[in-house]
């Protein structure tokens, strides 16, 4: 799944460095569903910039719109391993209450995205509210960030991994 961070304009036939963003999804004060926003925070990036979703759904479009390469990380609690990184197909028909990646990523399509997207799903194990990320899906995250690595995603290091509840 090694992707190219140089690709050919197709235009010039040069080549230009692609940019990649790397987007946390979830909802922190949920428990294990905020695992996405809180991972991406405590990633150090070299070549891939972050942002920080939460719970903003088909919002995240506009963030990540000029993007040549978008990874989605986001909790599952109907994955069947640890984690999963896969090629991400969008999903039509979106909900703007509730937006999965793949209904993000048609949205993105419907104003003109054309880029490439992928997503890394980490098993959670509880949602509940209020309460923290599980030791367990910390553990799964930390372990994920490897699958970012095939992407051509270049990591410096990974700091506290740990959810932001901002309770009103």
């Amino acid at each position: 799944m090694q992707t190219d961070l140089l690709e050919k304009d197709r235009v010039l036939g040069v080549r230009k460095k692609l940019k990649i963003c790397v987007v946390g999804l979830g909802n922190e004060c949920f428990g294990d569903d905020g695992i996405g926003s809180a991972l991406v925070r405590a990633l150090e990036l070299e070549n891939a910039e972050k942002v920080i979703a939460g719970i903003k759904g088909l919002q995240t479009a506009f963030d990540v719109l000029d993007c040549d390469v978008v990874v989605f990380i986001d909790a599952s609690f109907t994955l069947n391993k640890d984690y999963e990184l896969r090629e991400l197909e969008p999903k039509e028909g979106y909900d703007p209450h509730s937006s999965s990646p793949a209904e993000i990523l048609a949205f993105m399509k419907s104003m003109g995205f054309k880029g490439k997207a992928y997503v890394l799903e980490i098993r959670g194990e509880r949602a509940c509210f209020p309460c923290t990320l599980s030791d367990e899906v910390i553990r799964r995250a930390k372990e994920s960030v490897k699958e970012l690595e095939k992407l051509g995603i270049r990591i410096k290091g990974v700091g506290e991994v740990a959810a932001e509840c901002k309770q009103i």
